[in-house]
């Protein structure tokens, strides 16, 4: 698969964003950590360092 980028100016950037979370009938399904098939967690993110 080939990745796209699109180069923006600073004046081209999205000034609002949008939450669709909200306004979905139901949660999303949580990120799985792809090795372990689990959700993941801090520990999988690396911040779990930072914050202890």
């Amino acid at each position: 698969m080939e990745t796209t980028k699109i180069p923006l100016d600073e004046n081209e950037l999205p000034k609002r964003w949008y939450n669709i979370q909200a306004d979905l009938p139901t949660p999303l399904d949580p990120l799985l950590n792809p090795q372990t098939k689990e959700p993941i967690t801090p520990i999988d993110l690396g911040i779990a360092k930072s914050i202890i």
